[in-house]
């Protein structure tokens, strides 16, 4: 019996996560950019309690702590997609700015997500973004993966998403 397409997509997102797992060359944190730069702080996500753990070579991994404060409407004590996604956007964009020169920041200019299962108030996620050709992770835009996962690995759902590498002045930075 031929295995079903949410199973097959599981599978595939599962060998992702090894992955992306494997593009961190060391366990220790490195949080600059490839000009030596810090990684951009992103008000909006720190102020929802993401947390940069660690990014290099076209790759980053945040982790949440889900609370009340995350859920969605209607009653449900689920985590509202939007915080999910708004995490997505974010390692994605950690994960390509490690590679800019500088003067450019990485800003995401498509993003699809898909989440699987409800994550519940005191759930840890860790969100990993890797290039999803590496070898056009130097292109102007780039497409990249996230995967959603727990502590014990399961997938909760990913994005996968482009990014585009721009001068930080068009956007009206210093």
């Amino acid at each position: 019996m031929p295995a079903s397409p949410k199973k097959t997509l599981l599978e595939r997102l599962d060998k992702a996560a090894k992955f992306i797992g494997a593009c961190f060359t060391s366990e220790t944190s490195q949080l600059e950019r490839q000009d030596g730069e810090r990684l951009a702080k992103h008000i909006f996500s720190d102020d929802m309690g993401l947390e940069l753990v660690k990014a290099e070579n076209g790759s980053a991994e945040a982790k949440l702590k889900v609370t009340n404060k995350h859920f969605n409407g209607y009653g449900l004590d689920i985590c509202h997609g939007g915080v999910l996604a708004t995490a997505c956007d974010t390692v994605m964009a950690w994960a390509r700015e490690t590679l800019c020169e500088a003067g450019k920041v990485a800003v995401n200019s498509t993003m699809y997500t898909r989440f699987f299962k409800p994550v519940k108030e005191g759930t840890e996620l860790f969100f990993r973004a890797a290039h999803v050709d590496p070898k056009k992770s130097l292109d102007a835009v780039s497409e990249l993966l996230v995967t959603i996962t727990d502590s014990l690995g399961d997938i909760k759902g990913y994005a996968k998403g482009e990014v585009a590498i721009v001068d930080k002045m068009k956007l009206g930075g210093v």
